[in-house]
């Protein structure tokens, strides 16, 4: 299927949604037979993928057709692959789009022109799951090909809704409970701040809707449209006239937050968010006809998170809700409860100190500056959408995932969306694992990440000119305002709006993402941006610092808008002075969507979420010359693009190639450059392998678990240079359902000659003495060697008790745990004695194979790695314990395997760190490296098996 993505009139892109797959054929078709008419779309007003593909020039080249062979007259032979794809390769960005037949799909990789082979290449793999449900699937390379086939239709999901919320959109459809008559409101003004007080009814609770808190509030500021008032169990100074001296401090400590700072967030109300926002989207309910939105700022929406039960919810916070549903409606005691009948939004309080939730605690400094004018936003456009949904078209309210989508523009747009930048980072840090239309989560509150929908809606506002075929001035906002005012709801919505099928915005949304910052060796994006239209770069606004007129992006000078999805974004404070500074511990550095690798001799194993989820792979290693790409998936209903990538000049990986568990050789890495390019190792914890312990009465089969070392050379670096390095180990999927690779991974990293490295030459029975041990490693070996020699799949922790313990008991010292093997603490019991007792004299070497005066029957048995290598640095110094130095875990051991949560380490401001799957860590690893030396990287996982990627860079 060929899959054009050319503008055409509103009427054929509504044909070609609602039509699906036949629709789509017969108007490829339709196109190619233009083509050949001479009425191919320009170069100019093409759209997502009119041609192959771009070459190092940069200009469009013409792939394949479904025109008729020139020589036989009949029709072209599509028949090269299970599923449908368009295109071909033969130039570094070319593109071809495929989509699924019964979850199988076979994509040539080979040349077009068939001078190249697949083995110097390397290519871009994305994959869109369009189904509801996780789509789990594997990845080879092949040779052979198979027959095309229709792909299956797209579904399109709405969110479920809570009993209570269904009982209350029932009551209002029903007429039980109809739009808001308030009384007349007060007409407030600047002599009423600091006096006026009322109650709002304010949510006290996630997850249950009827739970509420009756809170009493001052009102602290008055603008022309909006009215900003505080709960009064929360401290605020008040400051007269302004002059930075507060004449009323609260005595409970506001930490400088005051009445002068609302004064200024309703300026930039005024001037800014309602006319930006209404130029954008559309007009503002006024149930209450007073002109005004209110805003009402509590701790209660702080502390709802503060006690939560996942360790993964620590931190989040409900940052600000609206529930048009409810508050624009009458009060009703039983139905209706926690109306307030007015246009209102709800804002977290600034929480310098925790005293509301200790784990998210906010500046006033960003606060005042940044997140309230933000939230304000996100709620001016929530009421936007109710009124054109609900109030003026009668329908359902718009889906949770559009509204935050649309919401993060709004804060975007008026100057303050780097409240969402962390949220990209961690959606492009593991796209595969957060859905685009998320439907499990449709309440008004919640503590979702939206990083996902503010990525695509920014991709479409920029784009919105092609999407739409709009000649306006301001396309996006068009769009935006299209998407607020239809009558549709989720991606219905999208779809009826832009007339395209969901799942090909997605597919060249991702394609954005995956290949941002991408090149040619020309300079030129790797892709053709005329058929993949890419992100803009952020800009920085310039607005004036006082007496903004309508329509100033007031409170937002020096500020970012827009998202460098390969780049650094900045978070900055004081957008209403003349010298604006970034908050540097806010700042967020992207390279566009992570990607995992698929290698030959390691099998890949995808795992997508439901509804729009997407993952990237880079396909690379490949064995064949002309290649073929087999994806196999359990279950159906996916589509994406692979995308050739430029030719490498150099290998930036290793893979493993070693069978056994008991073989010591390290896999050297490639040499790591200095300018920050990463290098790769790929790798996969084995099943354990078996050797004998052998005694002067029997031999004793043993487990050997498998570790993995890897050699990073820096003897190529000048002598004592001091090396900065990050290393990050990312699990794999081991199968299609989405089981994830070994939970207890860990990462060491050691010089060279502190890890032991025995051999089948030195490590065998060299004694000419008459009764001794005869022994060869590695397949037998002696008692205490079996413990000193083979690395252990522990970490560090207890080697106490039983043998093989895994470290259960009390915590102390490394941190507090309990569990199996990952070294989060020390077990009571005696410490282990990593130095051997000498006898003082010389033995026989019956007795003591190693002649080091410590007899093999009294040598140190390690059971954890740390350990092993304390055990070696000891006899290396002769077994003196007052000369060896103990190995410090935190010096060794990755950073996750040292502390005491179960999340993977992440640094956004520096792009370090992340994960790959949902449970569990990663390993992360950051240390100064001394050049002129060699290191090895031990990789080691207790007792589970599966693959691994490490990426390697030096970092400043």
């Amino acid at each position: 299927m060929r899959i054009n993505w050319s503008p055409r009139p509103r009427a054929a892109l509504t044909a070609f949604s609602e039509g699906g797959s036949t629709s789509a054929l017969r108007l490829v078709s339709l196109l190619g037979l233009l083509a050949v008419a001479g009425c191919e779309p320009t170069k100019d007003d093409c759209v997502f993928g009119c041609g192959n593909g771009s070459g190092d020039d940069g200009t469009t080249e013409t792939g394949t057709t479904d025109t008729d062979d020139p020589e036989t007259g009949e029709p072209p032979d599509t028949s090269d692959s299970g599923g449908e794809e368009d295109g071909s390769f033969d130039e570094p960005g070319d593109t071809v789009a495929y989509e699924d037949e019964d979850g199988e799909v076979f994509l040539d990789l080979g040349d077009a022109s068939g001078d190249e082979s697949n083995k110097d290449q390397e290519f871009l793999y994305v994959v869109v799951n369009k189904g509801e449900s996780a789509l789990g699937y594997q990845l080879s390379y092949i040779t052979s090909e198979s027959a095309e086939g229709p792909p299956p239709p797209a579904v399109s999901a709405r969110p479920s809704l809570s009993p209570e919320r269904a009982d209350l959109r029932d009551a209002i459809r029903a007429g039980r409970i109809g739009p808001a008559t308030p009384p007349p409101p007060s007409d407030f003004t600047d002599a009423d701040i600091g006096k006026e007080e009322t109650e709002f009814r304010v949510r006290s609770s996630k997850e249950e809707e009827d739970e509420f808190e009756l809170v009493d509030a001052t009102l602290w500021a008055v603008g022309d449209t909006v009215n900003i008032w505080v709960d009064n169990d929360w401290p605020i100074d008040w400051d007269y006239d302004c002059d930075g001296v507060p004449d009323q401090p609260d005595a409970r400590g506001a930490n400088g937050f005051d009445n002068c700072d609302l004064s200024v967030i309703a300026d930039a109300i005024d001037a800014n968010i309602y006319p930006t926002l209404s130029a954008t989207f559309g007009d503002v309910p006024d149930v209450n006809e007073d002109g005004k939105v209110t805003v009402v700022i509590t701790p209660v929406l702080n502390a709802m998170t503060a006690f939560v039960e996942d360790e993964e919810d620590i931190g989040t916070l409900v940052r600000s809700y609206v529930d048009p549903e409810t508050d624009l409606n009458d009060y009703d005691i039983s139905g209706n409860p926690l109306s307030d009948e007015q246009e209102i939004i709800y804002v977290f309080a600034p929480d310098a100190n925790g005293f509301a939730n200790p784990a998210a605690r906010t500046t006033v400094e960003a606060y005042t500056q940044m997140e309230l004018l933000a939230e304000v936003a996100r709620g001016y456009v929530w009421l936007m959408s109710y009124k054109y949904k609900v109030i003026d078209g009668g329908g359902d309210p718009e889906d949770a995932w559009v509204l935050e989508g649309l919401s993060a523009m709004g804060a975007d747009l008026t100057g303050f969306g780097a409240v969402y930048y962390d949220d990209v980072w961690d959606y492009l840090d593991a796209p595969n694992l957060t859905a685009l239309v998320n439907t499990d989560d449709s309440e008004v509150i919640n503590t979702q990440q939206w990083g996902a929908q503010f990525l695509f809606f920014r991709w479409m506002y920029e784009n919105a000119g092609g999407i739409i075929s709009s000649e306006s001035e301001t396309p996006g906002a068009e769009l935006m305002a299209q998407l607020i005012q239809s009558t549709a709801a989720g991606t219905e919505n999208v779809e009826a709006t832009t007339g395209w099928d969901m799942s090909k915005l997605v597919v060249g949304w991702q394609v954005a993402l995956a290949t941002s910052g991408r090149t040619l060796s020309s300079g030129d994006p790797l892709v053709d941006t005329t058929e993949w239209p890419p992100y803009s770069d952020a800009t920085t606004i310039t607005a004036p610092i006082e007496s903004p007129t309508s329509g100033d992006l007031y409170g937002a000078n020096g500020y970012q808008t827009g998202i460098n999805v390969s780049g650094t974004n900045v978070f900055m404070e004081g957008g209403t002075t003349d010298s604006p500074t970034e908050n540097e511990t806010r700042r967020v550095i992207t390279s566009g969507a992570d990607f995992s690798t698929l290698v030959t001799g390691i099998d890949y194993y995808g795992y997508v979420e439901g509804g729009y989820g997407a993952q990237v792979v880079r396909l690379a290693d490949i064995p064949y010359e002309t290649a073929t790409l087999r994806i196999d998936a359990d279950g159906s209903d996916y589509a994406g693009v692979v995308v050739r990538l430029e030719d490498p000049t150099d290998v930036n990986y290793s893979v493993e190639n070693i069978f056994s568990s008991t073989d010591p050789s390290s896999l050297e890495l490639p040499a790591l450059p200095s300018d920050g390019s990463p290098i790769y190792g790929y790798g996969e914890i084995q099943p354990p392998g078996a050797t004998y312990v052998v005694t002067a009465e029997d031999q004793t089969a043993a487990e050997v678990v498998d570790t993995d070392r890897w050699l990073l050379d820096l003897s190529d670096r000048t002598v004592g240079e001091e090396v900065n390095v990050a290393i990050h180990l990312t699990r794999r999927y081991t199968d299609a359902s989405g089981s994830e690779g070994p939970s207890d991974i860990w990462l060491a990293v050691v010089e060279e000659d502190a890890v032991p490295r025995p051999s089948t030459a030195s490590s065998s029975q060299s004694c000419g003495e008459p009764d001794v041990i005869e022994w060869q490693f590695p397949s037998t070996v002696l008692d205490y060697l079996y413990y000193q020699l083979f690395l252990s799949g522990t970490s560090f922790g207890s080697s106490t008790g039983d043998e093989g313990a895994e470290g259960e008991g009390e915590g102390e010292g490394e941190g507090e745990g309990e569990g199996e093997g990952e070294g989060e603490g020390e077990g009571e019991g005696a410490a282990f004695a990593a130095c051997g007792t000498k006898t003082g004299e010389t033995l026989s070497c019956a007795v003591d194979w190693d002649r080091d005066e410590v007899p093999d029957a009294d040598e140190p048995q390690p059971k954890t790695f740390l350990e092993q290598l304390d055990t070696l640095a000891c006899a290396l110094v002769d077994n003196d314990e007052d000369g060896y130095q103990p190995y410090d875990p935190e010096s060794v051991f990755d950073l996750d395997e040292t502390d005491s949560d179960d999340e993977s380490y992440y640094d956004r401001a520096r792009n370090l760190g992340g994960r790959a799957v949902s449970e569990g860590e990663e390993a992360f690893y950051f240390g100064t490296l001394t050049g002129g030396e060699q290191y090895v990287l031990v990789v080691g996982a207790g007792s589970d098996e599966g693959a691994y990627e490490l990426q390697v860079r030096q970092v400043d």
